[in-house]
């Protein structure tokens, strides 16, 4: 691919992602119905490992990571390592390298993270004394 094309692609890439953060961080998705609501809970009363995202990426914009870990912990710890992937792929694009991220191909961390999402899942919905942070508020 032409170095042109490429700059092009990451600028476009930028300014959307510039757009994305900006809309976040202003806009505060507990007090403003533009975006979407969560079809699992919405439909089944089931909270999602997802569930609480849209409102923890608004908080996260605005450094307040305490209220972002109650709407969604799972996300608020994985954060740093989807920064990560995402400047790898980002300078794999730019530079024509191929640096791998070797977890990824190891079946026991694909097999743990499936693991640990579908359990947050179902604790996020079992109503046990201790668990209660993993509830989004409402």
């Amino acid at each position: 691919m032409k170095k042109t094309l490429k700059i092009l692609i990451v600028s476009s890439a930028i300014l959307l992602g510039g757009a994305f953060i900006m809309i976040y961080q202003h806009l505060n998705p507990s007090k403003i119905n533009i975006f979407p609501q969560c079809f699992t809970y919405q439909y089944f009363h089931l909270y999602c490992p997802g569930c609480g995202s849209q409102r923890a990426i608004h908080q996260l914009l605005n450094f307040d990571i305490l209220k972002a870990f109650r709407y969604n912990p799972l996300l608020v710890m994985f954060t740093p390592f989807l920064i990560y992937i995402f400047c790898i792929y980002i300078y794999n694009f730019l530079f024509d390298k191929n640096i791998r991220i070797k977890i990824f191909n190891d079946n026991r961390f694909v097999y743990g993270f499936l693991v640990l999402i579908i359990a947050y899942f179902i604790l996020r919905n079992v109503y046990l004394p201790g668990l209660e942070f993993l509830h989004p508020p409402d």
